[in-house]
């Protein structure tokens, strides 16, 4: 749902955000919980700690315009 009793997933390098911290996103009003990791993002980490979050907004076949609105 994207409250913060219901946050919807992410995923980042363990070394970013500890798995369970949570973080509100103001432009989608929605929080998100580091539930997963992911190897772009760990990579990114490890080589010149730049931030990478991969977040969960919505299922298959769906496009930006949508996602954003």
């Amino acid at each position: 749902m994207g409250t913060y009793d219901d946050p919807v997933t992410f995923a980042s390098s363990p070394r970013e955000f500890r798995v369970g911290s949570r973080v509100y996103v103001p432009r989608l009003k929605k929080y998100f919980v580091m539930e997963d990791s992911c190897a772009s993002c760990i990579s990114e980490w490890r080589r010149n700690h730049r931030w990478h979050v991969d977040m969960w907004v919505g299922g298959e076949g769906g496009d930006m315009a949508s996602v954003l609105a």
